[in-house]
């Protein structure tokens, strides 16, 4: 659970990597409930930061 704390910290800061990852945790529900509403938000700010397999994962997850 430490690591996923960091993620959050480095999500936070703006990292957009760690956004996508953790839209990708939060898709899945994999060590976090799962949403697809917060994904789709995490894959949308890691996608206008340039993040091309975010922008695919956010319309993946709008079409669930």
């Amino acid at each position: 659970m430490q690591a996923l704390g960091w993620l959050h910290k480095t999500a936070e800061q703006g990292n957009a990597k760690a956004q996508y990852n953790l839209g990708v945790m939060y898709g899945k529900g994999q060590g976090v409930p799962q949403n697809d509403k917060i994904a789709y938000i995490l894959f949308n700010i890691a996608a206008s930061k340039g993040d091309d397999d975010a922008v695919k994962k956010r319309y993946d997850v709008r079409k669930n």
